[in-house]
């Protein structure tokens, strides 16, 4: 069960709060807001020895002036939202049938705190990466360094139990997305089991790598025994590729969350030649995507 979302965030973003408190509803989970607090002390590194010690602290103070403002500003955004939504703000299991939330401000490295952090908890909820690399190596410390899922939100996340697209090639990652997925997988109103064909290895190099037939009934089966009928969608790519496929389908099925497994294959081979997690992450698509490595 789904009871404890992890949220880093800056805390300026309203509406990634309106969607933890949204997706976390169903679950009546508690919603943990991660602020990554900035000490400029720290953080700032200068390689320039013509700064005069004065004009270097003038600068960090500076700064870190900047940085606190962030956090005030952040933390009144928080105040303000879970007030709009009437969310109890707590630090301690309530026992109540409702959704928590609370505030936590660290600071540190932030790779590393947040791979720390997301292990502790049941699901961490992020933005979709902008082209800053930052961003993007937020997503995947979390999916790599957590062992558990991220779901990148998009589109009507109140909508998320209404239709669950399942990308299935057999991996070791997709069973993973699809373990971590069985909260949203059991509500859904439709479940959908998709095979992309059309791969462009041929058999014998897919067989010297190791990766296995995607044999979609034996997943339909297990989620039976879920009580979960789930349907099978066969569909090529036709000249697209696996990541583009699996966003047309989605999009035309009007999905309201798309489960698949994360860097199913090396990270280095999905940046240098292509893949589907790297395409899911560069390409938004108009509903939340859960990944797990």
């Amino acid at each position: 069960m789904i009871r404890h979302i992890l949220v880093p965030s800056n805390g300026l973003e309203t509406n990634l709060l309106e969607d933890a408190f949204k997706l976390a509803s169903p679950f009546s989970a508690h919603v943990d807001v991660l602020h990554m607090g900035w000490e400029a002390t720290r953080e700032m590194h200068f390689y320039d020895n013509r700064l005069s010690p004065e004009m270097l602290d003038t600068m960090i103070s500076q700064a870190q002036r900047e940085a606190d403002k962030i956090s005030i500003a952040a933390r009144n955004t928080f105040d303000l939202a879970t007030t709009a939504a009437s969310i109890p703000v707590t630090t301690k299991p309530m026992g109540a049938d409702c959704v928590t939330a609370e505030w936590r401000k660290i600071t540190g490295p932030v790779a590393r705190l947040i791979g720390e952090e997301a292990r502790t908890a049941d699901l961490t909820l992020l933005s979709r990466p902008t082209d800053k690399f930052a961003d993007l190596e937020i997503v995947e410390i979390a999916l790599f360094e957590s062992g558990r899922p991220v779901l990148l939100r998009a589109g009507d996340m109140s909508e998320i139990n209404s239709s669950v697209v399942i990308a299935w090639d057999g991996s070791l990652a997709a069973a993973r997305a699809v373990a971590s997925a069985q909260d949203f997988i059991t509500r859904a109103g439709m479940v959908t089991i998709v095979i992309v064909e059309g791969d462009r290895e041929d058999t014998s190099l897919a067989a010297f790598s190791g990766r296995p037939h995607p044999r979609s009934e034996h997943l339909a089966r297990h989620l039976a025994w879920h009580g979960v009928e789930a349907s099978v969608l066969t569909v090529k790519q036709d000249g697209k590729s696996v990541g583009e496929a699996l966003a047309t389908t989605a999009t035309e099925m009007k999905a309201g969350l798309l489960v698949m497994g994360g860097y199913g294959r090396s990270r280095l081979r999905e940046i240098i030649l292509g893949g589907a997690t790297r395409y899911m992450l560069n390409h938004p698509i108009n509903c939340p995507v859960l990944l797990a490595h």
